[in-house]
């Protein structure tokens, strides 16, 4: 099968990224099949990722995005019209937890990725080199090209002392009814709010949030596709961007989320709004209510983010307590103790090092009993009316 091979160079936090790139030029089932092969280096150890175009969208090109400063009676928030914010496409390898959006140009002599490579607990952020761009080579067939998975280490340090701030604070949540049949796919709809520190973090840039909120969230999706009863795909169904220091906006968004977001904008189709905030909160990293994600009174979340995707593990943390998952080794899921060493969970109760991230069995059997309540109701369709 013929094939085209790019060769690129990118930065993943000041270490070089090369990726080989292959794609197809005949038919169009074989067109469907997009591998990307990226060999990266972090801190002297090389990672061959195999990037796999991601099936499902996140955050689509008609996704609402509006900016929101102070007005003469509370917000005041403007559509953003242009929608070709995200144009490129998103790839995920599932191994490492790399999620990179891919960008072109037109006449495709150019090629961009830019995102976040996971190594266990660490997020690494990967921007491209522009000015070193591509570089053709000799292709060879696919019958040809060496599988180098078995080869690729996997990156270890010893554990880490545990950081003393909290990495969530939560509020357990009400029982309720059982459903006439459990959900066996979950649709977390999600409203992103970016807050005014990290929108000044992000260099004041409407593109670049919105690429990063992409991003963001493409990544966390990445992490809940390890679990299967039920699944869970996320839906980033709206993006508000503070464009103001002042707005107060974080101070007032547990409640003006419930119902005044639906009055100024008639925007219903969310189920959590998610605070994405730059701002130190000293004590704790992330905040959300137990199993409440359908009841707006309770379902605004709160991550810090430092734009650099430093809160991408606390903020899949935080949608897994709005999804009824306690903290491993309390409640229900006292029997999934963390234990020190190399691999934690994704609901360990405190932030450590560990080159190995997972689901504990806790959180598989809770989630799948949430499934079944009528708590998980609104999960059920992709579009929230009410």
């Amino acid at each position: 099968m013929a094939c085209k091979l790019f060769l690129l160079a990118l930065c993943l936090c000041g270490v070089a990224v090369q990726s080989f790139v292959l794609r197809s030029d005949n038919s169009a089932a074989d067109a469907q099949v997009d591998t990307r092969y990226v060999q990266v280096d972090v801190d002297g150890e090389q990672y061959n990722l195999n990037l796999q175009s991601r099936q499902r969208d996140v955050i689509y090109s008609t996704t609402p995005v509006w900016t929101v400063k102070s007005g003469q009676e509370g917000f005041s928030f403007a559509d953003v019209t242009d929608k070709s914010y995200i144009n490129g496409v998103f790839y995920d390898d599932a191994e490492f937890m790399a999620t990179l959006l891919a960008t072109y140009s037109e006449d495709e002599t150019q090629i961009r990725y830019n995102g976040v490579v996971g190594v266990g607990t660490k997020a690494h952020t990967v921007v491209s080199y522009p000015e070193k761009w591509w570089k053709p080579v000799p292709v060879p067939d696919n019958d040809d090209v060496e599988d180098n998975s078995e080869s690729v280490k996997e990156k270890s340090e010893e554990t880490k002392e545990e950081i003393l701030k909290l990495r969530s604070a939560y509020v357990p949540g009400e029982k309720t009814g059982k459903l006439e049949e459990a959900l066996s796919i979950l649709h977390p709809k999600v409203l992103v709010v970016v807050d005014y520190t990290l929108f000044e973090k992000l260099g004041k840039d409407i593109q670049k949030t919105v690429k990063y909120v992409a991003t963001f969230w493409s990544a966390i999706d990445l992490r809940y596709s390890k679990l299967y009863s039920p699944y869970v795909k996320t839906i980033g169904t709206g993006i508000v961007i503070v464009t103001e220091a002042q707005t107060g906006l974080l101070e007032k968004a547990r409640d003006y989320f419930t119902e005044e977001f639906i009055k100024d904008t008639e925007h219903t189709n969310y189920d959590s709004a998610f605070v994405m905030t730059a701002s130190n909160t000293k004590t704790v990293q992330g905040q959300s209510h137990l199993g409440s994600i359908c009841n707006r009174q309770y379902s605004t979340a709160f991550v810090e983010d430092d734009a650099s995707f430093g809160g991408l593990l606390t903020a899949t943390h935080e949608l897994g307590h709005l999804l009824n998952l306690p903290h491993d080794g309390s409640d229900e899921a006292e029997s999934c103790k963390v234990e020190s060493g190399d691999s934690t969970t994704v609901m360990a109760p405190s932030t450590v090092d560990a080159n190995i991230v997972d689901w504990s069995q806790c959180s598989r059997v809770i989630l799948n009993e949430f499934s079944k309540t009528e708590a998980a109701q609104c999960l059920k369709s992709t579009y929230r009316y009410e």
